[in-house]
């Protein structure tokens, strides 16, 4: 039987209201209030969700580039999908042993420094393997070498590899190249001096031959010298035919073209002239000039004369003692025997010109073919008149034997011992040495005198 429903109709000026109504549950159902107010609000905040107004047909406009402006969901969905799926990240492959990407994050594996090791022995990375086969660097950690050979080469960061020795397991790092850096590869070479400090390089000129002017190297002015010129005949050098003459009116020969070709045709010249006898010479000093082109030298033939062999030579007996400069003749030119008494002057010779080995300078010790010095003889007779040694407050011991020293260089010497009464003592005297003897007294005597005389 149909399920009655009870219509209400409470004044009969408003709706009518059915009550009891069944929710819906298929299509044409009527719809409680409840219902519909819920399905409002889930529309309402379905609506707030998309960020658009109520009845729009599209999304409007984005303020990126993925997106296109008055899109619907499923073209903005379908534009973020192929933007993604293009842009999926990879890690290059200088970089796969620091970082990796497992599905959606990125890891560092040993990106970061987490340990820094500074050396200062050794110069080199390989120096410092081979030396710290332990060094217990892994990957991450930095090594710096403080005093590198090289700066460029002074930090190194390993690289995750296994073997502790293998230098390709560390990774250098850059390193700044300072101004001082870059002026300590160069250095000075032949010719060039070098400032480490400032960079500069100079050219060292010898200021004779060659010089700076204004920053620039030039010839010297009078620096280039016969020695530094090349003269011959071969290809390359100067010879006469490459030195041009200065504009003259030639009388004897035809304008010669250079020097080579001047002297050639004034030796023609003058070949002709000597050979024709037409020659004349005008003296010149110490010269007499003769019809046939030849020269003779004059001579005074008193020192100096012509020999058989036509040549100078100094006449026997030629040499005056005026031609001779003072101290000019040498012991090694005097004859041995040839220096008596009538060639000396009374008081001629003094002590300087005695030989050092003919005076004695110790006269104790003077050869049979020596002379003695006066205040060597006075020093000698000097230390004769002193030999003696005395000593005063000498406490001797009965029977007790007593060495001395007295260093008078002889061993028979004369002793004598007074005691502190100034009497004279018996005592037994042993001579030992030159400078050394003993003596023993028979009784005690305290504060003696001992004299020894020798």
């Amino acid at each position: 039987m149909a399920t009655k429903k009870q219509l209400v109709d409470l004044d009969f000026s408003s709706a009518s209201k059915i009550l009891q109504l069944p929710a819906a549950t298929a299509s044409g159902h009527a719809v409680r209030y409840d219902e519909f107010n819920e399905l409002d609000g889930d529309v309402s905040s379905l609506i707030s969700l998309s960020g658009v107004a109520e009845n729009a047909t599209h999304f409007g406009h984005f303020s990126g580039s993925t997106i296109s402006n008055n899109s619907n969901l499923k073209d903005a969905l379908q534009e973020l999908e192929l933007a993604a799926e293009s842009n999926q990240l990879e890690v290059a492959a200088g970089s796969t042993a620091f970082l990796s990407i497992s599905e959606n994050e990125i890891s560092i594996s040993s990106l970061a420094i987490t340990d820094v090791t500074v050396d200062s022995t050794h110069g080199t990375l390989a120096a410092y393997l081979t030396a710290n086969s332990s060094h217990g660097l892994q990957a991450g950690d930095v090594l710096v070498l403080a005093n590198a050979t090289n700066s460029l080469n002074r930090s190194y960061i390993h690289n995750g590899g296994s073997d502790a020795t293998d230098a390709n397991n560390f990774t250098r790092l850059q390193t700044d190249i300072t101004p001082a850096n870059v002026r300590g590869y160069f250095s000075g070479g032949d010719a060039l001096s070098y400032d480490s400090a400032t960079g500069d390089f100079d050219v060292n000129v010898d200021d004779s031959s060659i010089e700076v002017s204004s920053d620039a190297l030039r010839v010297k002015a009078d620096g280039i010298k016969l020695s530094h010129v090349d003269f011959g005949t071969d290809a390359g050098q100067i010879d006469a035919g490459d030195i041009p003459l200065q504009t003259y009116s030639w009388s004897r020969i035809t304008n010669p073209a250079d020097l080579q070709d001047a002297v050639e045709k004034l030796d023609a010249d003058v070949a002709a002239v000597i050979a024709g006898g037409d020659i004349s010479l005008n003296n010149g000093a110490a010269t007499d000039g003769e019809d046939d082109g030849s020269v003779d030298v004059r001579v005074d033939s008193v020192g100096i004369e012509i020999n058989g062999a036509n040549n100078l030579q100094l006449k026997d007996l030629g040499v005056a003692t005026a031609k001779l400069a003072a101290d000019a003749v040498t012991g090694a030119k005097i004859a041995d025997d040839a220096v008596d008494s009538e060639h000396i002057a009374a008081q001629a010779v003094d002590f300087a010109h005695f030989s050092s080995a003919a005076i004695c300078s110790d006269f104790s010790s003077c050869g049979s073919n020596q002379v003695a010095r006066a205040d060597t003889v006075k020093a000698y007779i000097d230390g004769r008149s002193y030999m003696r040694m005395s000593s005063e407050d000498v406490d001797l011991v009965a029977g007790t034997d007593l060495t001395i020293t007295h260093n008078l260089g002889n061993k028979y010497v004369t002793l004598s011992v007074y005691d502190s009464n100034d009497k004279l003592m018996d005592v037994e005297v042993t001579l030992l040495t030159a400078n050394t003897l003993k003596l023993k007294a028979t009784v005690n005597a305290a504060d003696s005198k001992v004299i020894i005389v020798g």
